[in-house]
């Protein structure tokens, strides 16, 4: 187990609980996993609400607003895994099924790591919005959360550019298969 951390929240990576029966569920809720075509409009509007969160974050960072950085950060990852979303044609309005479809589509493309910094952020959104969490924005560790949220929305948008047909229809095809009823197709 690795050590993250931002100076803003630390963490230590851990197996994450979405899983493979997560996926299954997911597949059957009415808001859940979905494959569907990839739509380039909606790609470019969700890299967009990811840019102008990284760009919030930034503002809200240097006012030392440390709930709404919390909100910011994993907004601008989020919206860029939906945008990854678009470009492979995964359709999912729930967000915890979001996440547990990028943890297991994505995981054996170079973007392994990133499924649990986008849970673990959103673990410390909801810990500062609905709790008393806190996000300790001193000493620099306001900066390096943009940082490492500039990094995350870089390697998935650079990801999700240099995704070709064939790795796609490889994607599509391995997470219908996750979605399929045990001894069952999807």
């Amino acid at each position: 187990m690795r050590e993250h951390d931002t100076g803003a929240w630390r963490r230590r990576d851990r197996m994450l609980k979405y899983d493979i029966g997560s996926i299954r569920r997911c597949g059957r809720l009415r808001r859940g996993i979905r494959l569907v075509d990839g739509s380039e409009r909606l790609r470019q509007a969700h890299a967009r609400k990811s840019r102008d969160s990284i760009a919030a974050l930034q503002a809200v960072v240097d006012a030392g607003l440390g709930t709404w950085a919390a909100s910011a950060s994993y907004h601008a990852m989020y919206h860029a895994v939906y945008a990854l979303f678009m470009r492979v044609g995964i359709k999912c309005e729930m967000q915890e099924c979001t996440i547990a479809a990028f943890n297991e589509a994505f995981g054996d493309y170079a973007l392994d790591g990133l499924a649990s910094d986008l849970a673990y952020a959103k673990e410390a959104r909801d810990a500062v919005e609905y709790y008393e969490g806190e996000c300790d924005l001193g000493g620099g560790a306001g900066q390096r959360l943009v940082d490492e949220t500039r990094r995350f929305v870089s390697a998935v948008d650079a990801f999700a550019d240099g995704l070709d047909m064939r790795r796609i229809e490889e994607i599509r095809a391995l997470l219908g298969a996750l979605m399929a009823p045990r001894g069952g197709r999807a």
